[in-house]
């Protein structure tokens, strides 16, 4: 008999489902996705095609599409399987699925992906990870307030710096002043500026064009910074250049500067600051602690390419210098609390699940705004791009939501 999928099959309707899926990736996203895919296709389109080459033309395709099934006695090889969508959607639908791939990240997110597993045992792996590595984690994120109380740093804000060509002055590549608005800013106008001439946070308005310093009274536009588009223009001899250029006669990429901070009250409140004596005494012991392990860090060149030729023009030469100093301790203390797990399927799952997380954990990462997911991650853009501005998030996380007050 025919399939279903020979002459009955729903393309129209099918197209629709997949459409919603396409623009809620976050939401929709099937169970098995554990790590970035490039080419991800969509679980509803798959489903839909195994499905219609499994069922016979008789039978009720959307009865059958949100409906259990068992086609046990069905085999499906993906040689070509990428992120594993066709094999996963096949095992939803009670097939024997088959995939291979001469992509290592690919193989290794899709067996830690379909791999059976005692969820006790994740737990109790979990559990580890948080009693030994947590606490160590979380002390890279320590501050005190301006109050003087213990808190804890969710973010830090971060601007990258060159010296002048001209007069040698270190100067801050903001594209703008400000740092935090809501995403929806109609919603909720309010943001958060930098001052240029003392640091303070400023708090404005997101479309502000003329704001004073509380702390300072200088008054300036929070619109503009040191940067627009391409160019760079000093704020002390007013010379103006192209960073690319000056990129050049550099070894290396930018350096940074950390600015500002989101830190989590113990009574649960957010509150923006800028830093402070405590954080810098704190950013000495992350750089020395650094340095006493840089010479174990894998050296990794990156290869030009269409993806990564914008990286190296601003000398992005090594992979690991997408991260910061505060980056690269963590990523170390989990990777050895996780290669110590003694499962080696559960240790490919937490391993797989780290190297996920580091999407949100680099140079590249950026701030997204309030009302929403707060960072913006590298890849937000489909290309490697260098960010002038980036965020240094809480690689552990907090376990509430709190209130920001402003």
């Amino acid at each position: 008999m025919p399939k279903l999928i020979e002459s009955q099959f729903p393309f129209a309707r099918l197209s629709q489902i997949a459409e919603q899926e396409s623009w809620r990736k976050e939401v929709y996203r099937p169970v098995y996705y554990i790590h970035k895919w490039w080419a991800r296709r969509l679980g509803t389109v798959f489903r839909g095609i195994i499905l219609g080459s499994c069922a016979d033309e008789i039978e009720d395709f959307w009865q059958r599409f949100y409906g259990a099934n068992d086609f046990r006695h069905i085999s499906l090889f993906d040689p070509f399987m990428g992120s594993g969508v066709t094999v996963g959607e096949a095992i939803k639908l009670g097939c024997r699925a088959m995939g291979r791939d001469i992509n290592p990240v690919a193989v290794t997110a899709c067996r830690a992906a379909f791999s059976r597993y005692d969820y006790r045992e994740i737990d109790v792996a979990y559990q580890m990870l948080e009693s030994t590595v947590a606490p160590k984690l979380l002390k890279f994120f320590e501050t005190r307030s301006a109050s003087g109380e213990l808190a804890t740093v969710l973010y830090y804000f971060m601007v990258k710096v060159v010296e002048c060509p001209k007069c040698s002055t270190t100067i801050e590549l903001f594209k703008s002043r400000i740092f935090s608005a809501n995403a929806v800013p109609k919603k909720d106008p309010s943001a958060r500026a930098s001052c240029p001439a003392c640091g303070a946070i400023t708090h404005t308005r997101y479309d502000a064009e003329d704001t004073s310093c509380a702390h300072c009274q200088h008054r300036f536009n929070p619109q503009i910074g040191t940067v627009s588009g391409p160019h760079v223009r000093c704020p002390h001899c007013t010379v103006g250049f192209k960073l690319v250029d000056r990129m050049k006669d550099l070894d290396g990429p930018l350096g940074y500067r950390r600015y500002a901070k989101l830190l989590l009250l113990q009574d649960g409140r957010k509150v923006y600051e800028p830093m402070n004596e405590y954080d810098r005494q704190m950013e000495q012991a992350v750089a020395e602690e650094y340095r006493s392990i840089a010479h174990s860090v894998p050296r990794v060149r990156v290869h030009p390419g269409y993806n990564t030729n914008q990286m190296l023009k601003h000398n992005y030469c090594f992979w690991h210098e997408l991260f910061s100093d505060r980056h690269i301790l963590c990523i170390r203390q989990l990777a050895d609390g996780i290669r110590s797990l003694e499962n080696p399927d559960i240790r490919r799952l937490f391993a797989c699940l780290l190297s996920g997380t580091l999407e949100f954990n680099n140079l590249f990462a950026s701030f997204k705004g309030e009302g929403t997911g707060a960072v913006r991650h590298m890849f937000a853009n489909h290309v490697l791009k260098p960010e002038l501005m980036p965020i240094e998030a809480n690689i552990w996380g907090t376990s509430t939501n709190g209130l920001i007050i402003v």
